[in-house]
């Protein structure tokens, strides 16, 4: 009678655990692009909260960082024609490529270089957003207002 009580279990069991182990997602264990990539976002946009990151077409990574009540989506692509440690950005919506604009290295395109010659951070205090610039020759240089980004971007730093 246990003899078939235990092939009755087991049988039944089989089938449930084929079941959950088709239904359970496949468990990752960290990424090293990935946290990268975090990394890099943590630095350039501090105060800001990484809600998304993922990995994306051709060594891409799609990520989406709120400020308080602002959300930003964007892509981050190492390499592509640039340095290996360098990353083109490509911005999901017009509010994205204006706030990714005020942190990029280049003046003309979206780029987050790996050795910036001047370090830009656009803090989060509390829904009010800042655009730090710290120059080599000058380590605290507080920039407020587009005007101000706009004219700090088109210093000749040499």
């Amino acid at each position: 009678m246990t003899r078939r009580l235990r092939r009755a279990a087991a049988l039944l069991a089989l089938p449930l655990l084929l079941g959950l182990a088709l239904w359970a997602p496949i468990p990752k264990v960290g990424d090293p692009g990935i946290d990268r990539v975090v990394a890099q976002v943590h630095t350039r946009l501090p105060g800001w909260h990484v809600v998304r990151a993922t990995d994306t077409w051709e060594g891409g990574y799609a990520v989406v960082a709120s400020c308080g009540m602002h959300e930003m989506g964007f892509q981050v692509v190492p390499g592509h024609g640039l340095p290996p440690d360098d990353a083109w950005l490509q911005p999901n919506d017009s509010y994205a490529r204006i706030s990714l604009e005020k942190v990029s290295d280049y003046p003309t395109f979206l780029i987050w270089r790996a050795r910036p010659a001047i370090d830009r951070t656009l803090n989060c205090n509390g829904g009010l957003t800042q655009v730090v610039s710290v120059n080599a020759r000058n380590a605290s240089v507080v920039d407020y207002g587009q005007r101000a980004v706009d004219e700090s971007r088109h210093k000749r730093i040499d």
